[in-house]
Parts: C-alpha cells; structure tokens; sequence
C-alpha cells in the first residue's frame, strides 16, 4: 500500500461525519501508524486534560477509511497526546486489526465464519491442488488439471471446521500459472464478537506454529458477519481483516524444506479442543516462543527465554515431576524440632515459606524429567543443569562476570534444543502421540543432528 490512508473515528454506527481524523503510513509488520486529531473535543469537566476521550475507549472503534469506506478498528494503540493552543487535540495511534467494510461492536456476536487462508494449511493436511498426469504417447508430456477436492470437515467445540484447498490455472504473458488457495473456516457455533475472532485466529495461528516449529502467520484473514441491508433485511457478507503480521520473520509461505507434523493422520478436532482448553494457561509461554523463535534477540535473552519457557510450562500444565524428597524430610524434621521448642515466628517462616519452595520442582527436577521423558532426543544430554543453574545465577544477581566463550556456545546450542522441547509438551498434551512426534522430527533434515550421540559429544566436549 503506497502513499497515505486517512482514517476517521466516528461516534456511531453508520456514521461518516467524523471527529477525529489523520493520516496514516501502513506496512504489513507493523499495521497503521499515525496521529489523530479533533478541534471540537472537549475535556469532561473534572477529568485529566490528558485523559482519553470516551468515544476512544473500548476494545472497538467505529472509522472511516479514506472518506467513504466503513471500518472497525480492533484493540486500538493510543499512545502519547498533544494540545495545540488549547483547541486542537492529537493523540498518536498504532492500529494491527482493522476490519474492513462494516462498523460493528464489540457487543454484537454476529459473525458466523472466519476464514483463515495460507498455503501452510495445505501443507499440514497434505492438500493437492492439481492433479500431474505423465503421457508417453504419441509424445512424451505431462497434463496438469486442477483439482478442488472436498473439504475436510472437523467438528470442534467452537463449531464446525472445514479445511479446503482450491487450484487454477490462469495464462500470465501468454504462459500458464498455476495459483492456489488453502483455508480454514470455522462455522462459529455460537457467533463471535470481532475481539473474539481475532483471538481465535491468533490461536490458530499459534497452534500451526507450533506444529511447523516455526512462527505462522495467515496470508489473510476474513470474517462473515451478520448485518442489515437498507431494507432492514439480514444478510451475511464476507469483510477482510487487516491484521499485522508483528514481525517480518513471521513465515506466511511454506518452506519446503521446513518441518511440519500431517495433521491428515491424526484427529485435528481433538488436538485444537485440547490446545484451546489449555490455551489461556500457556498464553504467556507462547509470547515467549515467538520471542525465542522469530525476534532478534541477543543470544542470553534467547537462552534465559527458553528456560523459563520450561519451567513456566511445567507449573501451567501441572506436570508431576519427582522432587528431592531427602530435602523434604531433613526440613521436615528441622519443623518437628521447631515445634517442640514452641517458636511460633520459626515455625511460620519453615512451614509457610521454607516447606513450600522444597515441595515445588526445582530446574533440576524439570530437566532431568525432560532427559528421561524425551531420552530418544540425544542432544537433552546436552542439558547439563549445573550449567544452566550458573547461568540463571549470573542473571538474577546481575555479576559483573561476562559470559565465557564456551558459556556462550551452550547457550547457543541449547537454547534450540528447550525450543523444540516446549513444542514436544504442548502436542503432548494436545494429544499428539510423543513418539509420532518425534518420527517425524527424525525425519527431518533440519533436526537430524538432534539424534546424533557422535555430535552431542562433541558439543559437550567444547563446553
């Protein structure tokens, strides 16, 4: 998109007459980004000068883009404000969701559909869009025809989903090109409001993520929303969603030599109900697997990321794990001792502080889980706890120490090694059987120094 959009907030559905307007640069990474501005607010009368204005409050906003087209803004940034002489009002504004062509609130669950397109569903489904056929006679040739099969339909507790793929082939300079279309639409049972659509798609989004081991974004997304005409009938129309991608590393294409599980072979309803039950326990961990995966980072950032994205997973999901029960019992008997000498102040301090944290896994206990859960994974040999235990000490007490050149290299190695481990967790948990996972990481050229004992031993001898 080249040049400047101008968007208008409006007070209320329907609307054009606007009373905030500006004019906003736009890129896919990071959406709209501009300043608005109004000659006619004002400050409610014992309210901050400063405070945002009630018509720009709320999850939602009704605009209009470019003086005519209706839109809704989802999860507007404000940012900072300036007055002008006391009449003119500016506030900065950042927008990554903009529903185009309908102005619809945050209170109104009418949207029946969300369709998410990218050519990575097709590659998780397996989906062909053409079908090859090779001839010999009366010359040798290959035809290729276009193939739309049906969709896949899974049932889910949102509401049904379909999976589909579609082909044509359209002549481009006289030359055929072959282009395709893969998608997702769910049939929302019941409707979405647009906040709630937009989560959704997000979710979906992490969850292919973590099946390709990578960070995915829709090529596009789009809503079918319920609305009434001028006749004041109900009808349904499709409406784009304008969503950020947040960063330019997020993959919208399929890499072909990338790893991704097929999800034709096992079942995708219960690995998303499952993946959406435990969704909002592991939201954090996921902000910090697109950070460990996509972002430039420094490497020490990366590293500690990834090792509480560990032990963060372990507490959310409550996976049991052994603790070291001698600890437990020498307390045990510091408390048995403590009671009998009557001190009330001790005995709080060892039952309400020092039991708990000998009660709860250690890093040590979660990695050494993670060796024996994930054994057939060589490289979780190369997760020596002491190491990682000296490195988050040099963290949290901020040491003037610098990392060394071998702390640097295993922090390097390993903290791919806890990436694809908390990616392990989380399909387990879904449902996805551990040693199918793995097969099909071992199949893959990307990791397959992961089940090598020769190059984990190599690494552990330059540590």
């Amino acid at each position: 998109m080249n040049g400047k959009t101008f968007v208008g907030i409006v007070s209320k559905q329907g609307a054009t007459t606007t009373e905030w307007i500006g004019a906003f640069d736009y890129d896919d990474i990071e959406g709209y980004f501009g300043s608005i501005l109004s000659t006619t607010h004002r400050p409610q009368e014992g309210k901050d000068l400063f405070a945002l204005p009630e018509l720009l409050e709320g999850e939602t906003l009704y605009c209009v883009v470019d003086g005519s087209e209706l839109g809704t803004i989802v999860w507007p940034e404000f940012r900072d404000v300036q007055i002008k002489n006391f009449v003119a009002h500016i506030r900065t504004l950042k927008i990554r969701n903009l529903i185009k062509g309908i102005h619809i609130g945050n209170d109104e669950y009418e949207i029946t559909k969300l369709r998410i397109e990218s050519p990575i569903v097709a590659r998780l489904f397996d989906l062909k869009a053409f079908q090859t056929t090779l001839h010999t006679a009366p010359s040798f040739g290959v035809t290729i025809r276009s193939n739309t099969p049906n969709d896949l339909e899974f049932p889910s507790n949102l509401g049904k989903v379909f999976v589909g793929i579609s082909g044509y082939i359209a002549d481009w300079n006289d030359t055929p090109a072959l282009s395709t279309k893969a998608h997702l639409t769910l049939h929302a049972e019941p409707p979405l409001n647009p906040s709630g659509a937009i989560r959704i798609a997000r979710k979906i989004e992490q969850l292919f993520s973590l099946l390709t081991l990578d960070y995915v974004k829709a090529h596009k997304t789009s809503i079918c929303a319920r609305a009434t005409n001028k006749n004041g009938e109900w009808s349904e129309q499709h409406y784009e969603i304008e969503r950020a991608r947040l960063s330019e590393n997020a993959k919208t294409k399929v890499d072909p030599s990338g790893f991704a599980l097929c999800l034709s072979q096992m079942d995708f309803a219960s690995v998303l109900n499952h993946f959406l039950e435990i969704y909002s326990r592991i939201e954090q961990t996921l902000h910090w697997y697109r950070i460990v995966t996509i972002e430039d980072r420094y490497l020490e950032d990366k590293f500690f990321y990834s090792v509480r994205m560990i032990e963060a997973l372990y507490k959310a999901l409550r996976i049991p794990v052994s603790v070291d029960q001698s600890a437990n019992e020498g307390l045990t008997s510091v408390v048995d001792a403590v009671n009998a000498s009557g001190n009330q102040q001790a005995i709080d301090f060892l039952t309400k502080r020092a039991l708990p944290i000998f009660s709860r896994p250690s890093l040590t206990n979660i990695l050494a889980d993670v060796r024996s859960k994930y054994a057939d994974l060589a490289v979780v040999e190369f997760l020596d706890h002491k190491i990682i235990s000296r490195l988050r000490g040099k963290e949290a007490h901020g040491s003037a120490e610098p990392f060394s050149p071998s702390e640097y290299r295993f922090m390097a190695c390993s903290y791919d090694v806890l990436r694809v481990i908390y990616v392990l967790i989380i399909l387990d948990a879904c449902g996805i059987p551990r040693s199918f996972i793995i097969d099909k990481i071992r199949a893959s050229h990307r990791f397959q120094h992961f089940f090598e004992r020769e190059a984990v031993e190599r690494l552990l001898a330059g540590i």
